[in-house]
């Protein structure tokens, strides 16, 4: 199985919820662990670590055709966090790119041919999906945590790093937009950063998210208050409210 080269980023959640479904994996499961994913795949995969001379390469992936096993290999350097995300990267490689070839992840080379992005793009996608990472994510800035706060949250949620969380965060900032605009999470139109710049798309920074969603929960908070406020003036205005008061 193999993605063309230059499918979008909807073409690839598509793609990856596939993976999902064919693995059985539905939200009420998440966070994931995408060794246990690996250890699904049986005899045709293979999962070792190797110290790489190099803390630049998070991993590589030796793809063949079953009889043969595929092989996963990671950089032992790596941090636990890392690790994770590296794992996922060339589990995506290993279920959606040609086989009899080998892929490596190189922090440099990450984003340089189309197959690392989608491995990139993939593995956020895979680890933390979309409609449920914007939700997440509104919902902390709702409560007016900060910057740090939300990072270290969904950092420890999702057992990654803050800056696979941070990258996210920025990769689905168009997407966020939309959710902040009212769209249905189910709805929304899916887009990558480069297609979003030759389009000329603005995107929002962490900052502006958080201002935003602060001050709509402000407003609902406002327009609750103030429709309390009716409700009391009119059972006052009924002698209601005297006579619930008195009673209690």
């Amino acid at each position: 199985m193999g993605l063309l080269n230059y499918t979008t980023k909807a073409q690839l959640y598509e793609a990856v919820d596939g993976i999902r479904s064919r693995l059985n994996i539905s939200f009420a499961n998440y966070p994931i662990d995408p060794f246990d994913i690996a250890d699904i795949c049986g005899d045709k995969l293979d999962l070792e670590y190797h110290f790489f001379n190099s803390n630049k390469i998070g991993g590589l992936l030796v793809k063949n055709d079953w009889p043969q096993a595929s092989c996963i290999v990671l950089n032992a350097r790596k941090e636990p966090q890392a690790q994770r995300f590296d794992c996922a990267h060339e589990l995506i490689h290993y279920f959606l790119h040609p086989t009899n070839r080998r892929y490596m992840c190189e922090t440099l080379k990450s984003q340089c041919s189309p197959f690392e992005y989608q491995a990139n793009e993939g593995a956020a996608e895979l680890l933390m999906p979309h409609k449920l990472f914007i939700p997440e994510l509104l919902s902390l800035c709702d409560e007016g945590l900060v910057k740090n706060q939300v990072l270290e949250y969904l950092s420890k949620r999702y057992g990654l790093s803050r800056t696979a969380i941070s990258y996210r965060i920025n990769g689905l900032s168009y997407e966020i937009g939309q959710v902040m605009r009212g769209q249905s999470i189910n709805e929304l139109h899916i887009s990558s950063r480069s297609r979003q710049r030759r389009k000329g798309i603005a995107s929002y920074d962490f900052e502006s998210i958080a201002e935003q969603a602060r001050a709509k929960a402000s407003l609902r908070q406002n327009k609750l208050l103030f429709e309390y406020e009716e409700y009391e003036d009119e059972l006052s205005r009924s002698g209601l409210y005297k006579t619930y008061y008195n009673g209690h």
